[in-house]
């Protein structure tokens, strides 16, 4: 009987760990996927119901096809792909195209008239993530869709048996990169040795005024000039609202919201909209800024949130930046994020995973040393936020000796 349990107990444990996953650290966790199939464990099945490793174990193999590359633009047809801006457009057009589909394209598009095989296209665009090969043909079907073209007589996407995918589409490339390109090394004079870091930036604010809602996190050790690109940065953006708030080391629970808080105050100071807009869909928000209203405005504002809980702040303020983004873009600048409160770092989270079209850049600060070291709760945001792409990051390097010298 011993043996009979034994031997139903280990059989149970193997269906658990198969159902959850194995990573590649030997770690068991639960399988969850999402519409494009993101998933948690390190291990998917493929269309024969075996365990596959992905591409991604040599990564020499999807180097020509990785998102380093330079942006995308090109014009095939009555098609204009532009990647810097997320736009596929038809005689002018936008199409509505969700981005795994359109990031699948642009993969394409990089080489167009070369096969790229599955396990490149997985790893170009799904990162070293582990997606079954379904998911690939739900997107390469909805591209075929968009672009109006049929598997069986392609003009654009054709496949390759049991290999992978060929752009056939007589792309001719545009300008329009080169420009942007152009534009950055102008931004990037007078400061040395942050030339790439500073493209980076421009490209990400090329996405936001586009309307694609934008966290980028900028790291690097104390005195490395996390604050110095950001302001060189900024100081060359035209027709944008600026509001910047500071983080502090606290000791104690602290004020939640510290530096959206010292931001939207700023916002409040430079443009009088930004107040009544608050008071329409953010007056929680409002409230916590006594100065900014009359005793009066305070009072009628106590008695119409009677009962009003804190939870909703971040959805208000979701609200007010899809509004105020609508009629001009917006930075939101926040420095020292190691020292943030808790408040803070949930809010950038639930701002980052809000869906609809917003032209916001939220930029932040930290030591990366110690939000790692200490465990941060940014620690988790970070991570989570960067493995479903919805955020990005610039880590600086310490400067080497030539720049130094200069």
């Amino acid at each position: 009987m011993a043996l009979i349990m034994a031997m139903l107990s280990e059989s149970a444990a193997s269906t658990d760990q198969a159902y959850r996953g194995v990573d590649c650290a030997g770690r068991v966790g639960p399988l969850q996927t999402d519409r494009w199939g993101y998933e948690d464990a390190a291990m998917t099945d493929d269309k024969r119901g075996t365990r596959r490793p992905s591409d991604s174990s040599n990564p020499s193999k999807a180097s020509d096809v990785s998102e380093s590359s330079s942006p995308v633009h090109v014009r095939f047809d009555a098609f204009e792909l532009d990647e810097i801006n997320a736009r596929l457009m038809r005689d002018g057009q936008p199409l509505p195209v969700a981005p795994t589909p359109f990031a699948l394209l642009c993969a394409l598009a990089r080489q167009s008239g070369s096969l790229i095989t599955k396990g490149e296209l997985l790893d170009a665009v799904w990162g070293h993530r582990y997606v079954s090969d379904s998911v690939l043909k739900t997107a390469i079907s909805e591209l075929r869709t968009a672009l109006s073209d049929d598997a069986r007589h392609p003009r654009y996407i054709e496949t390759v048996s049991r290999r992978g995918y060929r752009f056939i589409g007589s792309a001719r490339a545009t300008p329009h990169a080169q420009s942007v390109a152009a534009e950055d090394t102008t931004i990037g004079r007078g400061l040395i040795g942050r030339a790439d870091a500073l493209s980076h930036l421009q490209n990400a604010w090329t996405l936001a005024t586009a309307g694609k809602r934008t966290i980028l996190w900028v790291a690097g050790d104390p005195g490395v000039g996390k604050t110095t690109l950001v302001d060189h940065f900024i100081a060359h953006l035209r027709d944008v609202s600026i509001g910047r708030g500071q983080c502090v080391e606290q000791y104690g629970d602290g004020e939640p919201y510290l530096p959206i808080l010292d931001a939207l105050g700023e916002l409040c100071r430079a443009d009088p909209t930004v107040c009544e807009l608050l008071r329409a869909v953010a007056p929680l928000w409002l409230l916590q800024l006594p100065w900014l209203t009359t005793a009066e405005e305070r009072e009628t504002l106590r008695r119409e949130l009677a009962g009003a809980r804190p939870d909703r702040m971040p959805r208000e303020l979701g609200e007010f930046f899809d509004r105020y983004t609508e009629q001009r873009p917006l930075v939101l600048v926040t420095e020292d994020l190691h020292w943030s409160d808790h408040a803070t770092i949930q809010l950038m989270d639930y701002i980052a995973r809000r869906r609809g079209r917003s032209r916001l850049m939220w930029l932040a600060t930290f030591r990366l040393a110690e939000v790692v070291a200490h465990d941060h709760p940014l620690k988790a945001v970070r991570n989570e936020l960067r493995l479903h792409r919805l955020s990005d990051e610039v880590v600086l390097d310490p400067f080497s000796v030539e720049e130094v010298a200069a």
